[in-house]
């Protein structure tokens, strides 16, 4: 039968083993301390975890629905992923030396930008005007570029070949659907294609092509390009994108020939071109820096997507 001095034997043997595991856990503790001594102890084991008494992040350092611990709390991060970023402010600065223009963006929104985040800005055309210090007096007289119209009227006019415009449409050839077909042609078949209430512009639309239709385009009449030479092209788009420009040499010039070589690797020289969103017609330049000099084709891609271009003038200048 065990007595009462059973158990208090048994209380004692283990009153020295919780000091000696509290010795052994980091707390300073004798065998000869009472209970009442021993147990608050317990309290004072240090925590097997790291410590994050000095961390400083927030919920705000955190992306959303990831988490965190920091000064002993658990934290639920709230940064979200943006799908897109706008443009709030932008500097630009011109960049003589590397031939190019260099701009520094401030954006509305903070959050997380990943690989799929689309970035909206915007370059206005009198921004880039202003930076390259563009003036009327160096433009010819009529023709606008970047929003400022020319006003130089002095020396030798430019020699300047019109590929197409609202009275120069019968060297213009398009493919479709493996067919070629003239403008006249195709707009019999299409009329809003080159109609009159656009003023007969080229129409790219969704109308005309169904969604996103890669429409390639030429001019049979034959070109002189020198390094001097730049491409006038006149339109309204609906995005902003990069678009498809070449120049094509050709023994027969037809129409087919051209737009053979035009899709033949190897075959084409691409040009730089950059469809601009606007709601107004704008003309871009496209030099010819660094292609030999020679007689040559030109071919263009209207796309039947958000950009859905109408092209209303071609020009060699």
């Amino acid at each position: 039968m065990t007595t009462i001095a059973d158990y208090l034997t048994a209380l004692d043997k283990q009153r020295k083993q919780l000091a000696a595991n509290l010795t052994e856990k980091g707390v300073a503790s004798e065998k000869i301390e009472k209970l009442n001594t021993l147990v608050p102890k317990v309290l004072q084991i240090p925590s097997s975890g790291t410590d994050t008494s000095d961390a400083t992040a927030t919920a705000d350092d955190l992306l959303s629905g990831k988490t965190a611990y920091a000064n002993g709390e658990k934290l639920t991060g709230t940064i979200e992923t943006l799908e897109t970023i706008q443009q709030n402010s932008a500097h630009y600065t011109n960049n003589v030396a590397k031939q190019q223009i260099d701009y520094e963006m401030r954006f509305k929104e903070s959050g997380y930008v990943n690989s799929n985040t689309i970035l909206i800005n915007e370059m206005k055309y009198n921004a880039i005007a202003g930076v390259i210090q563009l003036q009327p007096e160096q433009i010819a007289d009529g023709i606008t570029v970047l929003g400022i119209t020319g006003t130089y009227t002095g020396g030798e006019p430019p020699i300047t070949t019109v590929l197409y415009d609202a009275t120069h449409r019968d060297k213009v050839s398009l493919l479709y659907n493996d067919t070629i077909y003239s403008v006249a042609d195709f707009t019999a078949i299409y009329a809003d294609f080159c109609s009159e209430k656009n003023n007969y512009a080229l129409n790219y639309g969704t109308t005309v092509f169904g969604w996103d239709y890669s429409c390639y385009t030429c001019c049979t009449l034959p070109i002189s390009v020198t390094a001097s030479t730049q491409i006038a092209i006149r339109f309204l788009s609906g995005s902003t994108e990069v678009g498809i420009l070449r120049l094509v040499q050709s023994d027969t010039g037809t129409a087919a020939d051209i737009l053979a070589k035009a899709q033949t690797e190897g075959s084409y020289i691409d040009l730089p071109l950059q469809w601009l969103q606007n709601t107004e017609y704008v003309t871009t330049l496209t030099p010819c820096e660094g292609v030999t000099a020679g007689t040559y084709y030109l071919v263009w891609v209207g796309r039947s997507n958000n950009s859905k271009p109408l092209i209303q003038s071609i020009t060699i200048l």
